[in-house]
């Protein structure tokens, strides 16, 4: 399930995932979000917690955070980190990686 984090700024993107992925949480959820945030900023950001482990049919990937000025993951997950470790470069833009007790952190530096 992919749910918006509330009390977040508009130019922020700020969604949670948790549990099972709806295979239309990307449609229904991930786009019109950014969608909106880009109808009002240039720039945006994204601050994406993931309470469970990627599915490996997610739509949600590294082609999809091109788009955003930083980006601030919020996970427990080994894979998530490796991941952007192995593969960060290629997104253009500040990444950062936060484990699920620093959310707060991930919070305000994604704002900064």
């Amino acid at each position: 399930m992919l749910e918006p984090i509330p009390d977040i700024p508009d130019h922020i993107v700020a969604l949670r995932k948790s549990g099972e992925e709806n295979p239309d949480d990307f449609e229904d959820v991930f786009v019109p979000a950014v969608e909106q945030a880009q109808q009002k900023h240039e720039k945006i950001r994204l601050l994406y917690q993931m309470d469970s482990e990627p599915s490996p049919d997610s739509k949600v990937g590294l082609k999809q955070f091109a788009q955003f000025e930083r980006i601030a993951l919020v996970s427990d997950s080994e894979s998530v980190a490796s991941r952007i470790k192995t593969f960060g470069f290629m997104i253009p833009c500040k990444i950062q990686v936060f484990s699920i007790a620093e959310l707060e952190k991930a919070r305000a530096w994604i704002a900064e």
